[in-house]
């Protein structure tokens, strides 16, 4: 190698070092800035558990009572008593009607039941406002997904065999629609909530004269850590 090959590769070491320090400078800003941001998320994140009963009131039939249970997760968009949210959880819930029938074979009046059981995602855009001291009002709204686990339909009185709603193509598994809440949230744990939730969906897998889609109020308290 000549002397003049050395001293290009002399000169080019500095311009090579230069944009790759810079480079790991840079890239050093971007991984810190990544992890203050998750750090900053995690610190608005809270997770919970709530628990709740509902009345549950479809569309052409009647009523029954239901209960939704499960984990859920509040995300604070700011560190203020006075904040958007985003709430979501991960819902057990019961829900189902009882119609009154006028039966064909002995005209007398019977209950067809149904009762379904659903693994529930709310997921909630609201906002939360300090009116006393270490309590806030906190309202959201928002839409929901719905996946059916199983359920029957009976008829009392009758000598007919119990229906698998979801297995029998009865009922249809996937449900979507919207709700919204409104409550208190009292020194930054506890919180108790009424809701009212509609379906946007018919049920029904095949043709009826009738809609059971699902609407439901609630009374709910959850608690955030």
């Amino acid at each position: 190698m000549s002397h003049c090959d050395n001293a290009i590769n002399l000169t080019a070491k500095p311009f090579l070092y230069k944009p790759l320090k810079t480079m790991k400078i840079k890239s050093s800003i971007i991984l810190a800035a990544m992890l203050m941001t998750l750090t900053a998320s995690a610190q608005n994140m809270r997770y919970g558990f709530t628990a709740g009963i509902q009345g549950c009131m479809p569309r052409d039939v009647g009523s029954r009572p239901g209960y939704k249970i499960g984990p859920t997760a509040q995300y604070s968009f700011s560190d203020n008593e006075r904040t958007a949210l985003l709430d979501f959880s991960l819902l057990l819930t019961a829900k189902g009607w009882n119609d009154d029938l006028m039966t064909t074979t002995s005209g007398n009046s019977v209950t067809w039941k149904l009762r379904a059981n659903y693994i529930e995602l709310p997921i909630h855009i609201g906002y939360a406002m300090p009116v006393y001291d270490d309590v806030r009002v906190v309202g959201t709204v928002g839409p929901y997904f719905a996946l059916g686990l199983w359920g029957n339909s009976s008829i009392d009185g009758e000598d007919i065999d119990d229906v698998k709603i979801f297995s029998d193509n009865f009922y249809k598994r996937f449900d979507c629609g919207w709700g919204l809440t409104i409550g208190a949230e009292l020194h930054s744990h506890f919180r108790i909530s009424a809701g009212f939730e509609m379906s946007v969906l018919n049920p029904m897998k095949n043709k009826v004269d009738f809609n059971p889609s699902d609407r439901n109020i609630s009374l709910s308290v959850a608690y955030l850590f």
